[in-house]
């Protein structure tokens, strides 16, 4: 519209009529915002009063009964019912403003049925009486137990919670429940299903919740949630199956020294002191070869001084015998035997100062190198030496392996040196006394190794695996683990 003016008196009083106009709107719309927040604020203060109200319960029951009791409060209402859903039907639980159920009377049966009708159709109902007689089939239910408890409007709300409807509440009173009141129902129906439905679960009994639960997993498993991890799941337990059914060679790894079949220990024949050592740990030697020296030179003076004590001995057998003294004749005798003896016993000596190797082998130990010049006690090991032609397997059984070894089975030795090849070998001996290494116990079982095709030397050490027959994957992978559970279980037994 155009406001055609005549002088600017006139403009003014229309400039300031506008600006009271003006006023007059922007004072409207803040009154209407300021009741629509006070409403809003209203509307969140009554759904949290429900919710509180429900959550401070001690038990189902009574928060379930609370509930009813401030939905009636809440929207006037004459009567409040909660129906509880079991086996796909509404079994009412809790009325407002009532101690006890009559659960046979028939307004009991109608309001259930009506509690189903909301159920079925998954969605909040309203019926007036009298109201809308064309969708009257649609509201079979409620209209039959409008009519038979004479209400004029009624109000169902599914409480829905996890994707399904828990429970349903059915309210009644003389006046129709406006659009308002139907979205604040639809907000405190929001509330109320997680508040009661924890509540009802902290109140069954073990078994239920188990049941439950078991249930809630199983459905999961169905649907198409997690995908990757369901197919993986799959995966893990077709393996496993396959595993208790698939046998495979059960071999018990150790790890296995090789020594030689006959092993010599070379003692010092006498105390003495070492002149020359020839060999040392790991030389190649042959039958009669010279190993180390001794010295002799005491040996040598000792020789001489009982080959001087002979000769006068036999010097004064001689002179007795000529005097026919019998005496000094038994007397120089037994002086000479007395130093033959000794002379004998210096010569034996003196034949040993050479340390010679018994057959063709190799050192295994010992190295006099560093101890020219050093004394020796008699009987100490100077030399070990095996033979290079037959050899032995030692190998080291865990104490919880050791009951699958017996003698006879097979195996393979593989050794750092030549981690490619495999050395067959037979277990001959399984010895009953165990050695401790390493924080566990180990019983030595003794393997022909015959003859094998990988150069072998005193002192390798390898992995070797005893084939002990078949089993099942799952035996296999599992047995050590079992066989522990089992002597955990039975050792913390009463």
């Amino acid at each position: 519209a155009v406001l055609r003016v005549q002088d600017a008196y006139q403009m003014a009083r229309v400039m300031v009529a506008l600006q009271s106009c003006a006023g007059w709107l922007a004072s409207l719309l803040f009154d209407s915002q300021l009741r629509l927040v006070n409403e809003a604020s209203a509307r969140a203060r009554h759904l949290h009063d429900l919710t509180l109200t429900t959550l401070l319960a001690p038990d189902f029951e009574q928060a379930s009964l609370a509930a009813v009791n401030a939905l009636a409060r809440l929207f006037d209402a004459s009567l409040v019912q909660l129906g509880w859903i079991s086996s796909h039907a509404a079994r009412i639980f809790v009325r407002s403003n009532a101690a006890w159920l009559e659960t046979a009377s028939n307004q009991m049966n109608l309001a259930a049925q009506a509690m189903n009708e909301a159920y079925d159709r998954d969605e909040t109902m309203t019926w007036v009486d009298g109201r809308d007689e064309a969708a009257a089939a649609m509201h079979s239910a409620h209209r039959a137990y409008g009519r038979a408890v004479d209400s004029a409007a009624l109000l169902s709300l599914p409480l829905r919670y996890e994707g399904k409807a828990n429970a349903v509440v059915l309210m009644e009173r003389q006046q129709a429940f406006s659009p308002e009141e139907v979205d604040l129902a639809n907000a405190a129906a929001i509330l109320l299903a997680p508040a009661l439905v924890i509540k009802k679960r902290a109140s069954e009994p073990v078994f239920s919740h188990a049941r439950r639960s078991l249930a809630m997993a199983l459905s999961r498993l169905t649907d198409s949630s997690h995908a990757a991890w369901k197919l993986g799941g799959v995966v893990v337990v077709l393996a496993i199956l396959l595993s208790l059914v698939i046998p495979i060679e059960f071999r018990v790894t150790a790890p296995a020294d090789v020594e030689g079949e006959v092993q010599r220990s070379i003692a010092a024949p006498f105390q003495g002191f070492v002149r020359e050592s020839l060999v040392r740990a790991g030389d190649t030697v042959r039958n009669g070869q010279l190993l180390a020296t001794l010295d002799d030179k005491d040996l040598q003076l000792e020789r001489v001084r009982w080959q001087a004590d002979l000769e006068v001995s036999e010097k004064k057998a001689r002179e007795a015998m000529a005097a026919a003294n019998r005496v000094d004749l038994a007397l120089a005798t037994a002086q000479a035997g007395q130093a033959r003896a000794q002379l004998d016993l210096a010569q034996e000596r003196l034949s040993r100062v050479q340390i010679k190797a018994p057959f063709d082998g190799v050192v295994v130990r010992g190295d006099l190198s560093q101890q020219i010049g050093s004394p020796v006690e008699q009987g100490k090991v100077l030399f070990e030496v095996a033979p290079l032609s037959s050899w032995r397997l030692m190998v080291n059984v865990d104490e919880r392996d050791i009951a699958h070894v017996v003698v006879g089975q097979r195996g393979e030795l593989r050794l750092p040196s030549r981690p490619g090849d495999s050395v067959a070998f037979t277990i001959k001996r399984v010895t009953a006394v165990a050695t401790a290494k390493e924080g566990r116990n180990y019983f030595r079982a003794e393997a022909d190794v015959g003859g094998a095709a990988v150069p072998l030397r005193p002192g390798m050490e390898g992995v070797a695996k005893v084939e002990i027959g078949s089993r099942s994957a799952f035996w296999v992978w599992t047995h050590r683990f079992i066989d522990w559970l089992r002597l955990t279980v039975w050792e913390w037994s009463p």
